[in-house]
């Protein structure tokens, strides 16, 4: 996203402040952001019927970017979907 528009006025410019990404990981390499992104996907690739797995299911079933990838697009289709 470059340009984020609401109401006929910016409320987002990535060019304001060259683009770049304002998030980092934890100093101690951790990253709950991915963390809760993947139990995300895992939490609904185990059938989880809403339920998010615990932390703890990560280390036994890790899902990487495709599986998340593929849940971020249900999310998004959702959510265009519904307006």
């Amino acid at each position: 996203v470059v340009e984020t528009i609401k109401d006929g006025a910016t409320v987002f410019d990535a060019s304001a402040d060259g683009g770049a990404l304002h998030y980092v990981p934890l100093p101690d390499g951790s990253d709950p952001y991915a963390d809760t992104l993947r139990l995300v996907a895992l939490s609904v690739d185990m059938g989880s019927g809403g339920r998010f797995a615990g932390l703890g299911a990560l280390r036994e079933g890790p899902h990487g970017a495709a599986c998340v990838a593929r849940r971020l697009d249900d999310i998004l289709a959702t959510a265009m979907a519904q307006g």
